[in-house]
């Protein structure tokens, strides 16, 4: 054994010491100056402090009637099992186990028996001190979809790209550009648009189409001849010398006259803006509408949809899957995420906010979520919630596309803070349970499991998360799989609480700044623990083609 395995090992076992709280004076001293030795240790304090610290803060804000005493085995001593749970966990190497015990030393030894001020000094954050540094430009779009376009300079530019405000120039193809107020841009080659902001865009030259929610009413598109305004639901404009624009559902305001269009009507405004009728049918043809350009999109990669169709229809008929949102029954704003599986009703999920976009097949939706401070989110209703508060072994099977982490802990789905939540923590997908229980035997424990791949944030992305519970000594394995392949893995006392929090999708209900930047596609809860296999056959079924392993 080398010298740095047989230091860990000594480390490890100081660390079961104070999990056993058997540690002494002269063990205590030697702890903090391996911690004040060690800067890996101190930045994994710091990031565990951060999350754990937090944990603790909110729960001890909870009734004591949301929370559940555990059941403790009947004939056997409560410190004779944690022994028995620990060490054989420490000897797999698992790094978030030492990283958990870190919690438990500074819990335990710092509240208790505080050192000096100076032992742990907590990081100062980063601060940009350059004043000249440019300032970003904000996410206002997103492409999601393309058909054989090219953009000028930039030539190829990825499906489900971020897109900020300036100039774009379609030079072959066609796209669809979905407006962070939730307007759908579609645009087809040869065409000079410049996005201004979050809900109006400047057409130069060529042809858009705009379909625009109720919440995205007043967007306008800015004209060689002047402004139109939206007033809902669909219209299109072509300019080529003259703006010509028709009005296909709801109706407009042409800046050029004050007139207001409605649905079936188009005029022509001239560079002198003076107005014309036209006919509407006859440009309509030349558009290319969204029910068009679905229709185009869905000759591409029926293959990999096909694949998915038929594995969810299977997936439909397991009698573990509590819960199921396939999110391929993409509608209007107010469409709520429909429950499948089971014929079971009063499992929907009440869209509130989030938008309704092109999920990771063509034909397929998702839902795209605003980020920090947006309130979008889907809450599903009490009875879905109130039987995901686990007392066996379940499993939590998601896919999503980050567009940002713009935010300390944005969240995918969350169930009460004395629940369960996956999150992002620190460059990694956390998937945290917390027990809330404390007695002298068993003390008030978090479950902790992250990932350790980096977010790629042009694809989508399948993270599921398995809590396996062993009836026979009440203990729970939690295990952590991305993209198909197990990432972290944890043993732990952990009883979930029977807590009357609502399950959100994309958001904490406490914290605004926490809601998720990003779309989410699918969605499916078991009542059981997925195998490896199990989660392997999701993901090879579920990615889209040329997906990364």
């Amino acid at each position: 054994m080398n010298e740095q395995s047989k230091n860990t090992d000594d480390f490890d076992r100081l660390l079961m010491t104070v999990i056993e709280d058997e540690l002494s004076d002269d063990q205590r001293r030697k702890l903090f100056a391996r911690l004040q030795a060690d800067p890996d240790l101190r930045d994994r304090y710091v990031d565990l402090m951060m999350l754990h610290n937090e944990m603790e803060w909110e729960r001890a804000s909870v009734t004591a009637t949301d929370q559940q005493q555990p059941l403790q085995p009947a004939d056997e001593a409560p410190g004779q099992r944690r022994r028995s749970l620990w060490k054989p966990a420490l000897s797999l190497g698992v790094a978030i186990i030492a990283a958990t015990i870190i919690f438990v030393v500074v819990h335990h030894v710092f509240l208790l028996h505080p050192p000096e001020p100076q032992v742990v000094q907590r990081p100062s954050p980063q601060v940009n001190r350059n004043a000249n540094a440019p300032a970003l430009r904000p996410h206002i779009a997103t492409l999601s979809a393309s058909m054989d376009a090219r953009w000028g300079d930039r030539g190829v530019i990825l499906d489900y790209s971020e897109l900020n405000s300036g100039k774009l120039l379609l030079t072959e193809g066609s796209a669809e550009i979905m407006m962070m107020s939730g307007v759908r841009v579609i645009i087809e080659a040869p065409c000079d648009l410049e996005l201004i902001d979050s809900n109006s865009v400047r057409l130069v030259g060529g042809a858009l189409v705009a379909r625009v929610p109720d919440r995205a009413r007043g967007f306008f598109v800015e004209t060689p001849t002047g402004r139109i305004t939206d007033f809902g639901t669909e219209f299109g404009v072509n300019v080529n010398g003259k703006t010509d624009v028709a009005v296909f559902e709801g109706e407009i305001e042409l800046a050029a006259d004050g007139q207001r269009l409605f649905a079936g009507q188009a005029v022509r405004v001239d560079k002198d803006k003076q107005v014309s009728r036209q006919s509407s049918a006859e440009l309509e043809k030349k558009l290319l509408r969204p029910k068009g350009m679905d229709k185009k999109l869905a000759g591409q990669n029926t293959a990999a949809y096909e694949r998915w169709r038929a594995y969810s229809a299977e997936l439909a008929k397991d009698p573990d899957l509590l819960a199921y949102y396939t999110f391929d029954n993409s509608g209007d704003e107010n469409s709520p995420l429909l429950r499948e599986a089971r014929g079971r009703t009063g499992f929907d999920g009440q869209v509130k906010g989030p938008i309704w976009t092109r999920g990771r097949f063509p034909g397929k939706g998702a839902l795209e979520f605003g980020g920090p401070k947006s309130r979008n989110h889907v809450e599903l209703c009490r009875a879905a919630s109130k039987e995901m508060n686990f007392t066996g072994s379940y499993s939590i099977a998601i896919w999503f596309k980050v567009h940002s982490f713009n935010s300390l802990y944005p969240t995918l789905m969350y169930k009460g803070d004395l629940g369960w939540r996956f999150v992002r923590f620190r460059e990694k997908l956390v998937f945290a349970t917390n027990s809330g229980f404390s007695s002298p035997a068993v003390p008030r424990e978090n479950a902790l499991v992250q990932t350790n791949s980096s977010i790629d944030k042009r694809r989508w992305h399948l993270l599921v998360a398995v809590a396996e519970r062993n009836p026979d000594d009440a203990t729970t394995t939690a295990r952590l799989y991305f993209n198909g392949r197990q990432q972290g893995g944890v043993q732990t006392w952990n009883h979930l609480n029977n807590t009357p929090a609502p399950v959100w999708i994309g958001g904490n209900p406490k914290h605004a700044d926490r809601d998720y930047h990003g779309m989410i596609d699918e969605i499916a809860v078991f009542t059981r623990a997925l195998d490896a296999d199990d989660v392997w056959r999701m993901y090879e079924a579920g990615k889209s083609d040329g997906a990364e392993e």
